[in-house]
Protein backbone atom coordinates (compact mmCIF):
# COMPACT_ATOMS: atom_id res chain seq x y z
CA UNK A 1 0.00 0.00 0.00
CA UNK A 2 1.35 3.23 -1.05
CA UNK A 3 1.88 6.10 2.21
CA UNK A 4 0.31 9.21 2.21
CA UNK A 5 2.21 12.03 2.52
CA UNK A 6 0.03 14.91 4.80
CA UNK A 7 1.64 18.39 5.52
CA UNK A 8 0.71 19.85 8.74
CA UNK A 9 0.43 23.52 8.85
CA UNK A 10 4.04 24.68 9.99
CA UNK A 11 5.07 22.75 6.71
CA UNK A 12 2.90 24.26 4.88
CA UNK A 13 3.83 27.90 6.04
CA UNK A 14 7.22 26.71 5.16
CA UNK A 15 6.62 25.82 1.50
CA UNK A 16 4.74 28.51 0.84
CA UNK A 17 6.25 31.04 2.26
CA UNK A 18 7.31 32.85 -1.16
CA UNK A 19 3.57 32.21 -2.43
CA UNK A 20 1.39 35.29 -2.44
CA UNK A 21 -1.40 33.95 -0.18
CA UNK A 22 -4.18 35.97 -2.08
CA UNK A 23 -3.20 32.93 -5.51
CA UNK A 24 -4.33 30.26 -3.31
CA UNK A 25 -6.16 30.96 0.39
CA UNK A 26 -9.24 28.87 0.29
CA UNK A 27 -6.83 25.76 -0.58
CA UNK A 28 -5.00 26.56 2.27
CA UNK A 29 -6.74 27.73 4.97
CA UNK A 30 -9.09 24.33 3.89
CA UNK A 31 -5.62 22.29 4.87
CA UNK A 32 -5.15 23.85 8.05
CA UNK A 33 -8.41 22.93 9.37
CA UNK A 34 -8.83 19.68 7.54
CA UNK A 35 -5.08 19.59 9.82
CA UNK A 36 -6.94 20.38 13.25
CA UNK A 37 -10.23 18.07 12.39
CA UNK A 38 -7.65 15.15 11.66
CA UNK A 39 -5.33 15.60 15.00
CA UNK A 40 -8.76 15.51 16.72
CA UNK A 41 -10.32 12.87 15.40
CA UNK A 42 -10.82 9.38 17.44
CA UNK A 43 -10.22 7.79 14.42
CA UNK A 44 -6.29 9.04 14.02
CA UNK A 45 -5.82 8.09 17.63
CA UNK A 46 -7.14 5.03 17.17
CA UNK A 47 -4.73 4.91 13.91
CA UNK A 48 -1.50 5.92 15.32
CA UNK A 49 -2.05 3.76 18.33
CA UNK A 50 -2.48 0.11 16.16
CA UNK A 51 0.15 1.28 13.40
CA UNK A 52 2.58 1.51 16.14
CA UNK A 53 1.70 -1.54 17.30
CA UNK A 54 1.91 -3.01 13.65
CA UNK A 55 5.33 -1.37 13.29
CA UNK A 56 6.55 -3.37 16.76
CA UNK A 57 5.72 -6.54 15.11
CA UNK A 58 7.27 -5.42 12.19
CA UNK A 59 10.38 -5.02 14.16
CA UNK A 60 10.16 -8.38 15.70
CA UNK A 61 9.72 -9.84 12.07
CA UNK A 62 12.82 -8.54 11.16
CA UNK A 63 14.97 -9.85 14.26
CA UNK A 64 13.42 -13.11 13.68
CA UNK A 65 14.30 -13.27 10.09
CA UNK A 66 18.12 -12.39 11.32
CA UNK A 67 18.09 -15.32 13.77
CA UNK A 68 16.74 -17.65 11.34
CA UNK A 69 19.49 -17.09 8.99
CA UNK A 70 21.75 -17.66 11.85
CA UNK A 71 20.55 -20.64 12.40
CA UNK A 72 20.39 -21.64 8.49
CA UNK A 73 23.93 -20.21 8.43
CA UNK A 74 25.14 -22.43 10.67
CA UNK A 75 23.20 -25.52 10.53
CA UNK A 76 24.65 -25.01 6.90
CA UNK A 77 28.13 -24.65 7.49
CA UNK A 78 28.95 -27.35 9.79
CA UNK A 79 32.56 -26.28 9.75
CA UNK A 80 32.33 -23.58 11.82
CA UNK A 81 31.94 -25.96 14.85
CA UNK A 82 34.99 -28.13 13.37
CA UNK A 83 37.75 -24.87 13.44
CA UNK A 84 40.72 -25.54 14.36
CA UNK A 85 40.39 -21.88 15.72
CA UNK A 86 38.27 -22.48 19.01
CA UNK A 87 37.84 -18.57 19.02
CA UNK A 88 36.17 -18.23 15.52
CA UNK A 89 33.66 -20.58 16.71
CA UNK A 90 33.15 -19.00 19.93
CA UNK A 91 32.89 -15.75 17.79
CA UNK A 92 30.40 -17.40 15.93
CA UNK A 93 28.25 -18.59 18.51
CA UNK A 94 28.38 -15.17 20.35
CA UNK A 95 26.95 -13.73 17.27
CA UNK A 96 24.04 -16.04 16.99
CA UNK A 97 23.55 -15.49 20.39
CA UNK A 98 23.40 -11.57 20.32
CA UNK A 99 20.67 -12.18 17.43
CA UNK A 100 18.74 -14.18 19.86
CA UNK A 101 18.89 -11.55 22.57
CA UNK A 102 18.01 -8.85 19.86
CA UNK A 103 14.49 -11.52 19.06
CA UNK A 104 13.50 -11.82 22.70
CA UNK A 105 14.27 -8.17 23.61
CA UNK A 106 11.73 -7.59 20.77
CA UNK A 107 9.48 -10.20 22.30
CA UNK A 108 9.15 -8.23 25.37
CA UNK A 109 8.67 -4.56 23.88
CA UNK A 110 5.90 -6.24 21.61
CA UNK A 111 4.56 -7.67 24.50
CA UNK A 112 4.44 -4.23 26.37
CA UNK A 113 3.19 -2.08 23.52
CA UNK A 114 0.26 -4.47 23.51
CA UNK A 115 -0.39 -3.74 26.81
CA UNK A 116 -0.43 -0.10 26.21
CA UNK A 117 -2.79 -0.46 23.44
CA UNK A 118 -4.89 -2.20 25.60
CA UNK A 119 -4.98 -0.08 28.40
CA UNK A 120 -5.22 3.22 26.20
CA UNK A 121 -8.63 1.39 24.66
CA UNK A 122 -9.99 0.09 28.28
CA UNK A 123 -12.46 -2.04 26.81
CA UNK A 124 -13.87 -5.52 28.92
CA UNK A 125 -14.78 -6.95 25.19
CA UNK A 126 -11.23 -6.75 23.78
CA UNK A 127 -9.63 -8.02 27.13
CA UNK A 128 -12.39 -10.78 26.87
CA UNK A 129 -11.48 -11.60 23.53
CA UNK A 130 -7.61 -11.32 24.03
CA UNK A 131 -7.57 -13.82 26.70
CA UNK A 132 -9.72 -16.12 25.11
CA UNK A 133 -7.77 -16.25 21.92
CA UNK A 134 -4.34 -16.41 24.23
CA UNK A 135 -6.13 -19.39 25.51
CA UNK A 136 -7.54 -20.74 22.36
CA UNK A 137 -3.68 -21.00 20.27
CA UNK A 138 -2.31 -22.25 23.44
CA UNK A 139 0.00 -19.01 23.56
CA UNK A 140 0.29 -18.90 26.99
CA UNK A 141 2.92 -20.95 27.86
CA UNK A 142 5.79 -20.55 24.90
CA UNK A 143 4.80 -16.78 25.61
CA UNK A 144 6.17 -16.76 29.18
CA UNK A 145 8.66 -19.31 28.28
CA UNK A 146 9.99 -16.58 25.86
CA UNK A 147 9.79 -13.81 28.13
CA UNK A 148 11.37 -15.81 30.91
CA UNK A 149 14.24 -16.55 28.68
CA UNK A 150 14.88 -12.63 27.73
CA UNK A 151 14.78 -12.24 31.42
CA UNK A 152 17.16 -14.82 32.23
CA UNK A 153 19.49 -13.29 29.74
CA UNK A 154 18.98 -9.93 30.72
CA UNK A 155 19.57 -10.18 34.90
CA UNK A 156 21.34 -13.97 35.09
CA UNK A 157 23.69 -14.52 32.42
CA UNK A 158 24.21 -15.23 28.41
CA UNK A 159 23.35 -19.06 28.13
CA UNK A 160 25.72 -21.42 27.46
CA UNK A 161 25.09 -22.39 23.94
CA UNK A 162 26.85 -25.11 22.23
CA UNK A 163 26.90 -26.00 18.15
CA UNK A 164 27.59 -30.27 17.90
CA UNK A 165 28.59 -31.87 14.58
CA UNK A 166 27.03 -35.45 13.33
CA UNK A 167 27.52 -37.17 10.00
CA UNK A 168 25.23 -39.61 8.39
CA UNK A 169 25.79 -41.39 5.11
CA UNK A 170 23.12 -40.34 2.46
CA UNK A 171 21.75 -43.32 0.50
CA UNK A 172 23.67 -43.51 -2.80
CA UNK A 173 26.04 -40.63 -1.76
CA UNK A 174 28.91 -39.17 -0.17
CA UNK A 175 29.07 -38.82 3.97
CA UNK A 176 27.01 -35.76 4.82
CA UNK A 177 27.77 -33.73 8.09
CA UNK A 178 24.83 -31.60 9.92
CA UNK A 179 25.40 -29.06 12.63
CA UNK A 180 23.26 -28.38 15.60
CA UNK A 181 22.66 -25.02 18.07
CA UNK A 182 22.00 -26.51 21.60
CA UNK A 183 20.65 -25.59 24.99
CA UNK A 184 21.37 -26.79 28.11
CA UNK A 185 18.27 -27.25 30.27
CA UNK A 186 20.01 -28.03 33.61
CA UNK A 187 21.74 -25.05 33.19
CA UNK A 188 18.36 -23.01 32.81
CA UNK A 189 16.86 -24.51 36.20
CA UNK A 190 19.09 -23.50 37.73
CA UNK A 191 17.19 -20.58 38.03
CA UNK A 192 14.25 -20.07 40.08
CA UNK A 193 12.69 -17.36 37.94
CA UNK A 194 10.78 -19.52 35.63
CA UNK A 195 6.89 -19.45 36.53
CA UNK A 196 4.44 -22.24 35.90
CA UNK A 197 3.55 -21.50 32.65
CA UNK A 198 6.98 -21.54 31.47
CA UNK A 199 7.73 -24.35 33.13
CA UNK A 200 5.21 -26.49 30.53
CA UNK A 201 7.16 -25.52 27.94
CA UNK A 202 10.48 -26.41 29.91
CA UNK A 203 9.22 -29.85 31.32
CA UNK A 204 8.62 -31.19 27.49
CA UNK A 205 12.69 -30.26 26.27
CA UNK A 206 14.81 -32.66 26.30
CA UNK A 207 18.19 -32.15 28.77
CA UNK A 208 19.93 -30.80 25.60
CA UNK A 209 17.58 -28.97 23.42
CA UNK A 210 17.54 -26.78 20.08
CA UNK A 211 16.10 -23.70 20.75
CA UNK A 212 14.74 -22.84 16.75
CA UNK A 213 12.16 -25.41 17.16
CA UNK A 214 10.36 -23.63 20.31
CA UNK A 215 10.98 -19.99 18.23
CA UNK A 216 9.78 -21.47 15.54
CA UNK A 217 6.67 -22.56 16.85
CA UNK A 218 5.85 -19.31 18.96
CA UNK A 219 6.74 -17.08 16.22
CA UNK A 220 3.94 -18.58 13.54
CA UNK A 221 1.09 -18.87 16.91
CA UNK A 222 2.15 -15.05 17.46
CA UNK A 223 2.05 -14.48 13.94
CA UNK A 224 -1.71 -15.90 13.49
CA UNK A 225 -2.46 -14.08 16.95
CA UNK A 226 -1.47 -10.65 16.00
CA UNK A 227 -3.14 -11.27 12.46
CA UNK A 228 -6.53 -11.72 14.67
CA UNK A 229 -5.94 -8.82 17.03
CA UNK A 230 -5.38 -6.25 13.98
CA UNK A 231 -8.65 -7.44 12.54
CA UNK A 232 -10.17 -7.40 16.04
CA UNK A 233 -9.06 -3.86 16.77
CA UNK A 234 -10.48 -2.87 13.16
CA UNK A 235 -13.88 -3.90 13.81
CA UNK A 236 -14.07 -2.25 16.85
CA UNK A 237 -13.46 1.30 15.59
CA UNK A 238 -14.49 0.62 12.24
CA UNK A 239 -16.30 3.85 12.01
CA UNK A 240 -13.95 6.01 13.25
CA UNK A 241 -11.24 5.09 10.94
CA UNK A 242 -13.63 4.90 8.41
CA UNK A 243 -14.08 8.20 9.19
CA UNK A 244 -10.36 9.50 9.73
CA UNK A 245 -9.74 7.79 5.93
CA UNK A 246 -12.09 9.90 4.31
CA UNK A 247 -10.60 12.56 5.83
CA UNK A 248 -7.08 11.94 4.31
CA UNK A 249 -8.10 11.40 1.14
CA UNK A 250 -10.08 14.94 0.98
CA UNK A 251 -6.52 16.51 2.26
CA UNK A 252 -4.36 14.30 -0.11
CA UNK A 253 -6.72 15.65 -2.65
CA UNK A 254 -6.51 19.37 -1.51
CA UNK A 255 -2.57 19.21 -1.26
CA UNK A 256 -2.32 17.72 -4.83
CA UNK A 257 -3.77 21.35 -6.37
CA UNK A 258 -0.77 22.98 -4.23
CA UNK A 259 1.90 20.19 -5.49
CA UNK A 260 1.05 17.92 -7.86
CA UNK A 261 2.41 14.53 -7.27
CA UNK A 262 2.94 14.32 -3.76
CA UNK A 263 0.23 11.89 -3.15
CA UNK A 264 -0.14 10.73 -6.80
CA UNK A 265 0.54 7.24 -6.19
CA UNK A 266 -1.70 7.04 -3.35
CA UNK A 267 -4.63 8.63 -5.07
CA UNK A 268 -4.44 6.67 -7.63
CA UNK A 269 -4.27 3.04 -5.68
CA UNK A 270 -7.44 4.87 -3.90
CA UNK A 271 -9.26 5.44 -6.95
CA UNK A 272 -8.64 1.27 -8.78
Amino acid sequence: MNEVTLLDPPQLDRLLGNVDPEDMPDTVDELKTMHERLEQSPGQQYHSLFNDLSRSKQMLDDNYADLINAFDHFENNPGTWMADDEEQAQNALMDFTRKLHNYLAMCLSLRDHTYRVKDKLDRDDLDEQYSATMDELDLVPPASFIIKLRNYMQHRRIPVVTGRTSTHAVSGGPTERTAKILFDKTELLEWDGWDTASHEVLDELDDEFQIRSVIENYHATLTEFYHWLSEYLSELHTDEIEERDELVIKMAKKQEELFPGINEDFLNEEQS
